[in-house]
């Protein structure tokens, strides 16, 4: 039976869908095709109507979930009365801690990224960049535009980076887990306002 243009249009969304979910989850080696197109309600060879690899829908998986990503960070970070602090304290809550499929990509993504191909790696490197753009727009115009620049791509690496450390950490030392994010999010709020 031949699938109108809408319906595969809804097929590939389907899909990136459930390959930014299951690859944040998983990972890039822990989800498999058949995983991801059943996840999405479709064929293994659906999966391959759309795209030539695993790799391939992994980059667009990648760029979808940083979008996404960056557009609830907008949400919260793009008017002017955005509260960085609050921003900070969400990232770096426990709520999120738990929330890997939910959560930000570049902390499910960030260890296995590097092993990655080209085209994944700059699918990342954009969501990051992006990020933290929108960070540097929140942070006091008085800085220079170099600090302004520098500190939101720290700020960024740094939330990300904790909220990583802090996963490792949650199943063998949760007590550990948690300061951690109290520690980041009092030094980084403290780093973003001042």
């Amino acid at each position: 039976m031949k699938v109108s243009k809408e319906q595969a249009a809804r097929h590939r969304e389907a899909l990136i869908e459930a390959g930014s979910t299951l690859l944040k989850e998983r990972g890039f080696d822990g989800a498999s095709v058949a995983d991801i197109s059943e996840k999405a309600g479709l064929t293994q060879g659906a999966f391959y109507r759309h795209f030539a690899s695993k790799d391939a829908l992994a980059a667009e998986a990648c760029r979808h979930a940083c979008a996404e990503n960056y557009s609830i960070s907008l949400e919260m970070l793009g008017n002017p009365d955005s509260d960085m602090a609050a921003f900070i304290e969400n990232y770096l809550s426990p709520e999120h801690l738990d929330a890997v499929a939910e959560g930000c990509p570049m902390a499910a993504y960030a260890n296995e990224i590097r092993r990655q191909d080209k085209d994944i790696q700059a699918a990342f490197v954009s969501g990051f960049e992006q990020y933290a753009e929108l960070l540097q727009r929140t942070m006091p115009e008085s800085l220079d535009p170099k600090i302004l620049k520098s500190r939101s791509q720290l700020i960024v690496a740094a939330m990300v980076g904790n909220l990583v450390i802090a996963r490792a950490l949650k199943a063998t030392d949760p007590i550990l887990s948690q300061e951690i994010l109290q520690t980041a999010r009092e030094e980084l709020v403290a780093l973003a306002t001042s």
